[in-house]
């Protein structure tokens, strides 16, 4: 972590704020299987997470939720 904060703060011209917001390990830290698809996995589920928050905080009822059908 902290040799890719050096690199944020310099080559990147990241500031700390900026870092600080920034989440690793990437796929969270309460599992610590290292296997490429376990990482994925997790950081999908975390990608969809948060999507799911950011949405979900923005949007109205979908009108299928409130009993009405889509047209198509």
């Amino acid at each position: 972590k902290a040799t890719f904060r050096n690199w944020f703060l310099k080559a990147a011209d990241g500031s700390e704020a900026q870092f600080a917001d920034l989440v690793s390990p990437i796929g969270g830290d309460a599992v610590k299987d290292k296997r490429p698809q376990v990482i994925a996995a997790l950081a999908a589920a975390e990608i969809m997470t948060a999507l799911a928050a950011h949405a979900g905080a923005r949007a109205a009822p979908h009108p299928v939720s409130r009993g009405k059908a889509m047209a198509g």
